[in-house]
């Protein structure tokens, strides 16, 4: 269960990251097309006002008709505006005082230029469109592709459990005598005494009563140590199997050799 969870944590993880960088690249991807917006009215103002400029008569007519010049398009604004510069240069042109022409040509050559700046960056705008786009696919994809990553590892840990369980229903199960003796209070000093008998191989009492307060970190002379082995040879009750024999007779000839 804990590789389980684990494995959604970091699915909801790699979700919430892919979805907040597709969120922030349509994000400037509406900045960018309300910059864009702005740059196109901009330019169309600007054409707008030229226009009027030259001709305030027809600025006037096209309000009374009320299709003002804001109305109109580009390509109109522009169409309008380049026929009224060439009529400024035959007959009309005498009327204008040269300061007036200089005046005109050199607005109109900065709003121009304005224009052409407008236009250039509005085309870096739609470029930069198209390659967020591209990103924004290529995210996407890769979300799929993890979500399906995941969901695969995630049925592979359910088919590893599974597996697990049927394992450990196979294996022998523990006696109850064995849950018995665990949750009884003399376990840790009895256990410590069969951890240290099968692991050194040593048998005499105090050899074993030692090693058993060397890894209790308690004093050789406490009562619960001896009382501990005592318990192995003669347990109480019948609940529990009696776990180490003692040789008595062994013991009588070693203190007669003695």
């Amino acid at each position: 269960m804990v590789d389980l969870t684990l494995e959604e944590f970091q699915r909801n993880q790699s979700n919430r990251i892919s979805r907040e960088i597709i969120g922030q690249s349509e994000e400037h991807e509406q900045k960018m097309q309300t910059n864009a917006q702005k740059l196109w009215e901009n330019a169309h103002k600007h054409l707008v006002a030229l226009l009027r400029l030259l001709d305030q008569d027809y600025d006037e007519s096209c309000e009374k008709a009320t299709r003002p010049l804001e109305s109109f398009s580009d390509d109109d604004l522009a169409y309008l505006i380049h026929i009224r510069l060439r009529a400024m240069q035959g007959s009309a042109s005498k009327k204008i005082e040269p300061v007036e022409i200089n005046e005109i040509k050199q607005r109109l050559k900065e709003l121009s230029q304005k224009y052409s700046d407008l236009e250039q960056e509005l085309i870096a705008t739609q470029e930069s469109k198209k390659i967020i786009q591209a990103e924004k696919v290529a995210l996407e994809a890769h979300l799929a592709a993890l979500r399906q990553i995941q969901k695969d590892d995630v049925a592979q840990d359910i088919q590893t459990q599974k597996t697990d369980n049927d394992e450990s229903k196979n294996l022998t199960p523990v006696p109850d005598w064995v849950q018995t003796w665990q949750s009884s209070k003399n376990f840790e000093k009895t256990s410590a005494a069969i951890i240290v008998m099968g692991e050194m191989g040593i048998a005499l009492r105090p050899s074993i009563i030692k090693q058993m307060a060397k890894r209790l970190s308690l004093s050789t002379a406490n009562k619960n140590l001896d009382e501990a082995l005592n318990w192995l040879m003669t347990p109480e009750g019948n609940e529990f199997p009696i776990l180490v024999e003692q040789i008595s007779d062994f013991t009588a000839k070693t203190t007669r050799q003695n």
